[in-house]
């Protein structure tokens, strides 16, 4: 019986060491504003978004795989967050009016678009 209460101990040690982080678990990938885009499972959240000139959008990162936020074309307002790991952030302000599509470089598939007023 003795034997048996002893092999849970190291059991229970390293759960009681694991966080949520390291797990990469997310209860709500809801964005945290009406300017924040989440990335969670594969996608941006929301896909689409209109702000105003001069808004500041942000993009979090909530996903177990790294990814970007960089602009489409060259025509489109430059703008890159580089490399984004789990619960990275990248923040950019759009100066002018108009359509802006972005992507992740690493999952092409995964696409965005604000629209500035």
């Amino acid at each position: 019986m003795r034997a048996a209460a002893l092999v849970g101990i190291p059991i229970i040690a390293v759960l009681a060491g694991c966080s949520g982080k390291a797990l990469n678990i997310v209860a709500d990938p809801t964005p945290a504003s009406a300017h924040q885009v989440v990335i969670y499972d594969y996608k941006f959240k929301p896909q689409a978004l209109t702000v105003p000139r001069g808004t500041t959008v942000s993009w979090v990162n909530r996903d177990t795989a790294p990814h970007t936020a960089t602009r489409r074309s060259i025509s489109d307002e430059p703008f890159d967050s580089g490399n984004l790991t789990f619960e990275a952030g990248f923040s950019h302000t759009f100066q002018s009016t108009g359509t802006f599509h972005y992507l992740c470089i690493y999952h092409p598939g995964m696409q965005g678009t604000v629209v500035v007023e």
